[in-house]
């Protein structure tokens, strides 16, 4: 037998291979998350993007979910007829259930390529150590701090640019391989990410995907942090002697991450 594997980046895995079930919220089946799906959610401002989502955020994400290009989702207005209809047969549902399986959905369709450095680094971490937390604890307070932080991140790279990132990544897809726009619209956004920096690549473009072995080596340089992140988490055990060591090095690397941040964003 040989000792041989394949070391996969596992966010490359994740946006190809999806789960066998379809994704189901509130009871609706939604396709796999697009571009489409991410330009009518930061159109109406979706709670479950910026966070504090309700029921009824959650629903309407849920219903936008379900549509393909060029279908776009109805809105009514809350306070409407429909939103006093809609609470009254869905008042029973569980909205953290629910959340967690809709954020679950996104992660199932939405891992793009880990690039270098770049602008929203410190903001993506903070994003990792919210996931983190959330593997210990379940809040899905924690997963939705994961998602706001990796939105903003999204939003931070995105900022110098005079295209909106959705629209520029379903033009280059059509240029490359002549194909019509709803076949890149309606793609699971971690495939069409990794399938245009494959193309980008083969055009000669320099970008560097952070893979499985730069974190290897990458691991061999975090005393430094992982020091600072000890004395946090000390101080918190200081604080509540009852805190578990896995959990107080979690919320460390959260308040790290945090002060990194906020440090960047001050500087």
């Amino acid at each position: 037998m040989s000792d041989h594997h394949y070391i996969f980046d596992e966010r490359f895995a994740e946006s190809f291979l999806h789960s066998a079930n379809p994704h189901r919220v509130f009871g609706i089946r939604l396709k796999p998350f697009s571009n489409w799906h991410r330009l009518q959610l930061e159109w109406i401002d979706s709670k479950v993007l910026l966070g504090g989502a309700q029921k009824w955020d959650l629903y309407l994400a849920s219903r936008i979910c379900s549509t393909q290009y060029p279908q776009v989702a109805p809105n009514p207005r809350r306070g409407s007829l429909a939103d006093l209809m809609w609470h009254l047969s869905h008042w029973h549902r569980n909205l953290s259930k629910e959340l967690m399986a809709f954020y679950a959905y996104i992660e199932d369709f939405s891992a793009p390529p880990k690039l270098w450095g770049g602008k929203g680094s410190s903001m993506k971490k903070l994003s990792e150590a919210y996931e983190d937390l959330h593997r210990i604890t379940g809040n899905p307070t924690h997963l939705q701090g994961a998602r706001e932080a990796a939105y903003q991140a999204f939003l931070q790279e995105n900022q110098d640019t005079q295209l909106d990132d959705t629209i520029s990544q379903v033009a280059y897809y059509c240029k490359v391989t002549g194909r019509p726009p709803h076949e890149a619209w309606n793609m699971p956004i971690g495939e069409l990410a990794w399938m245009n920096i494959a193309f980008a690549k083969m055009e000669g473009s320099k970008i560097d995907i952070w893979t499985p072995m730069d974190e290897e080596h990458f691991q061999k340089h975090l005393l430094t942090r992982q020091q600072k992140i000890a004395e946090i988490a000390k101080e918190i055990e200081e604080e509540h002697p009852e805190t578990p060591d896995r959990l107080s090095m979690s919320l460390a690397a959260v308040k790290y991450w945090q002060k990194v941040v906020d440090r960047t964003s001050k500087g």
